[in-house]
């Protein structure tokens, strides 16, 4: 499938002795290359959940040159001043977890939602991918 996961091959705490699957990382197809590190979107997602004010993102992910991309994360935020949440301190928190900086930018909610949970599509998109290296995936 292409699925990224772990092997747990110790007895798992309930007993069980046989071999399990940790939970799954990414997908290979979803491994993007940032200024020469490997990140999958789902761990910067991942960081942004530890956020109680952002309620919506998305990533867009270009390419600069040929083996490198360039990622830009949108958030919404549910009040900055209560908060006290800004675009330096999201785009920190996701350089410690992930190793990779990101341009972090704010946009209101309405347009944050409008551009992940369209109508003609079943689940919310947030992974846009606009390299011309891989035209499939370009909309």
């Amino acid at each position: 499938t292409g699925d990224i996961a772990a092997l747990h091959t110790d007895p798992c705490p309930c007993g069980r002795n046989t071999p399990r699957l940790g939970p799954i990382l990414g997908r290979l197809g979803q491994l993007l290359k940032i200024r020469g590190t490997s990140v999958y979107p789902e761990a910067v997602f991942a960081a942004l959940r530890e956020f109680e004010g952002i309620v919506d993102y998305y990533l867009e992910i270009h390419d600069d040159f040929e083996l490198s991309d360039r990622a830009c994360l949108t958030v919404a935020l549910a009040d900055e001043k209560d908060k006290g949440l800004d675009c330096r301190r999201i785009a920190e928190r996701i350089r410690g977890r992930t190793r990779v900086t990101l341009e972090v930018k704010a946009a209101p909610a309405a347009e944050v939602a409008a551009r992940v949970h369209r109508p003609d599509r079943r689940k919310p998109r947030r992974v846009m991918d606009y390299r011309t290296s891989n035209p499939k995936l370009v909309e």
